[in-house]
């Protein structure tokens, strides 16, 4: 409790002036932290949900003879690239 009765003097710093003075400053951080993380979330890119999650489990251990069961070749010969500018 103040001890002090009356008006403060000029330049006197009261108790509830201080506390007063704190909340303010408690009040203006907080804003001023709420406001940066708004930013920062605005500055992390969205991605949708097939972008960030793991693809099912696949085998892919192919042997050497399994690739090349289905394999063929052309058995024509390429036509040759005929010049269209004549």
């Amino acid at each position: 409790e103040e001890d002090t009765i009356g008006p403060a003097m000029p330049g006197q710093e009261t108790i509830g002036y201080l506390r007063a003075t704190a909340a303010a400053e408690a009040r203006a951080y907080n804003e001023m932290m709420s406001q940066m993380e708004a930013e920062e979330q605005a500055k992390i890119p969205k991605h949708e949900e097939w972008m960030t999650a793991l693809p099912e489990h696949r085998d892919l251990s192919f042997t050497v003879e399994q690739m090349q069961q289905n394999r063929t070749f052309g058995r024509r010969e390429k036509e040759t690239v005929r010049d269209g500018s004549a």
